[in-house]
């Protein structure tokens, strides 16, 4: 196995850890229904396009002025907006 998917099963376990500690239960629960499921991973995906707008605003900010992104198959400027 390699390092990298070592760090990241390790993670999925301390994560289910966190989990089974806050919630009382795993992903084995049987009380939600398709739509709960469904729901839930909604609002998952949500927090994910936060924290990406996040880190692209932080991007914006602390990369140099002169800096131009290109397109390195065809040279020419990505559309970042």
């Amino acid at each position: 196995m390699s390092q990298v998917l070592a760090k990241v099963f390790s993670e999925f376990i301390e994560r289910e850890e966190i989990g089974k500690r806050k919630y009382g239960t795993t992903m084995d629960r049987k009380d939600l229904s398709l739509d709960e499921w469904i729901e839930h991973m909604k609002q998952e995906l949500m927090d994910a396009i936060l924290y990406l707008e996040k880190i692209k605003s932080i991007y914006d900010t602390q990369r140099p002025a002169d800096y131009q992104e290109t397109n390195p198959r065809n040279d020419e400027s990505i559309d970042t907006d």
